[in-house]
């Protein structure tokens, strides 16, 4: 007979668990920002239970599913079942359990597939090893791990043929006299495989994407899909909007999770993956600094002839990974509709239009179109044409869409020259910037060689240094071709209202 839900809940959801699954960001460390209060920086530590030593709010599993969606405990425990998957029996004493004992046969097969997996694992992790950090040249010292990986390989592929092959009394006698050993090794592994990468790593990895996505953008439509995100979201930088539209090219309207559900009063459906976005994270630190002259600005000194210091505050600032939802990925209270045409006047419309029709690279014409066509753009006629009968925003709104669908078949304007950079790179997955600005490829690779720059950390990666496209180039072009059109348009239109008034 199956538990009561509370039982059911506690024995098999640990806090942790739920705050992954609806949607909060649970750190390695355990920590998480509280949804219960403000929290800019992670306050409640979470594991079996939670506490937030910011707001105080404490709990288990139940108690914390029941605060964050506002509902009763036990709506809370079925809501958890119903979640996760849980068979419950309300009416259900608890029971007893029985612990069958295994025979000496089992647990010799156990502590035999054990053995196993556990050398295997380790025996293709030497192999990789043994590839991929190998000395380039015969005067490159040869790093630590290449080292074991040399050592160890032929002997860890001797004790996987003795349990494939070998009699279980030889079986039997290895794993009785290496227990020991086998625990360690297994717990180094678990170790390397949940060794997630650092914040610094994870900013790295993000911005190497939006590289990766800004050399793509200058095809026609994945650029005019890119404009469409951008209109959307031109509150956000470059970056983050190159984020949502490699993502999610057809969201709409983002928030965190905690603000969907405290000013929106919607929650993020199950199963939903947030968009990765960049935030801005910066903290204070209080510094020495010498204590300037204002005038000179040379150093104050005491009268024992020292530098006179003064404690300053500054902000340092820092990045890190969160995650947002579009609308589309949640439920719960509408969100006001805009009307799907548009209508109403625009102040000095004339001049605006000839603004357009000055800024724009093809003649723009009106037409007649059906309802649902506002406008479109003819790369054969080259020309703009504009539905006619359309409110004078319509109107507007049209003509801006078409002048900028016309300029996106002009890529030669802002094609850039590549250019490339050396970094420092470690094996763990870490980069930093070395020297830019290098005009090819070759002479990058060859500045690298002239170095022979190589270091090895506490952690024992290796750091070398690399040769790698720089994208920066093309994410300036991207910021120059708004900029342009922008001015352009503001240009022509200063224009219009100077000979309108002479």
């Amino acid at each position: 007979m199956a538990e009561n839900v509370f039982e059911a809940v506690k024995q098999s959801v640990s806090t942790r668990e739920a705050a992954a699954f609806y949607g909060i960001e649970v750190k390695r460390n355990g920590m998480a920002c509280c949804p219960f209060h403000d929290d800019k920086n992670p306050s409640m530590n979470v594991d079996q239970r939670f506490h937030c030593f910011g707001c105080g709010e404490d709990g288990d599993v139940i108690d914390f599913t029941a605060k964050l969606f506002n509902i009763s405990p036990k709506e809370a425990a079925e809501k958890l079942a119903q979640d996760f998957g849980l068979i419950y029996d309300s009416q259900a004493p608890p029971r007893r359990r029985y612990v069958r004992q295994k025979t000496e046969a089992q647990k010799f097969r156990e502590d035999r597939q054990r053995c196993y997996r556990v050398l295997s694992d380790y025996y293709y992790l030497l192999k990789k090893w043994e590839a991929d950090r190998s000395p380039r040249t015969p005067e490159e010292e040869p790093h630590p791990r290449f080292v074991e990986a040399i050592q160890k390989k032929a002997y860890v592929e001797y004790l996987l043929d003795l349990f494939l092959y070998e009699s279980e009394e030889e079986q039997k006698a290895w794993i009785a006299e290496h227990t020991a050993e086998i625990t360690h090794l297994e717990r180094r592994l678990k170790i390397m495989a949940e060794n997630k990468p650092t914040n610094r790593e994870r900013l790295r990895e993000i911005t190497d994407g939006i590289e990766q996505g800004i050399k793509e953008l200058f095809e026609s439509e994945k650029y005019m899909r890119y404009l469409s995100v951008m209109s959307r979201f031109h509150r956000y930088s470059v970056n983050n909007t190159m984020l949502i539209y490699m993502q999610k090219p057809d969201a709409t309207l983002v928030a965190g999770y905690n603000k969907w559900k405290d000013q929106f009063e919607r929650h993020v459906k199950k199963g939903e993956h947030g968009i990765t976005i960049i935030a801005p994270t910066p903290y204070k630190k209080k510094i020495e600094e010498q204590k300037l002259d204002p005038d000179t600005k040379a150093p104050i000194l005491d009268k024992d002839g020292k530098i006179v210091t003064e404690e300053k505050e500054i902000e340092i600032p820092m990045f890190r990974p969160v995650k947002v939802f579009d609308v589309s990925q949640t439920d719960g209270k509408p969100l006001p509709e805009l009307a799907s045409s548009l209508s109403g006047n625009v102040p000095n419309y004339e001049a605006f239009m000839e603004a357009l029709r000055r800024s724009a690279p093809v003649p723009i014409t009106f037409e007649a179109m059906a309802a649902d066509t506002d406008g479109y753009f003819s790369a054969d006629h080259q020309k703009i044409a504009i539905r006619q009968g359309m409110s004078e925003v319509q109107t507007v709104s049209a003509t801006v869409h078409e002048i900028a669908h016309s300029k996106l078949h002009d890529p030669k304007k802002y094609e850039m020259l590549p250019s490339w950079k050396v970094v420092q790179e470690s094996e763990g997955g870490t980069k930093h910037d070395f020297k830019l600005d290098f005009a090819t490829e070759k002479e990058a690779e060859q500045f690298a060689s002239d170095m022979d720059w190589r270091y090895v950390d506490e952690n024992q990666f290796e750091w070398r240094l690399a040769v790698e496209e720089d994208a920066t180039a093309e994410k300036q072009a991207i910021k120059n071709r708004h900029t342009e059109e922008v001015e352009a348009l503001y240009s022509a239109f200063q224009n219009v209202n100077h000979f309108k008034e002479c």
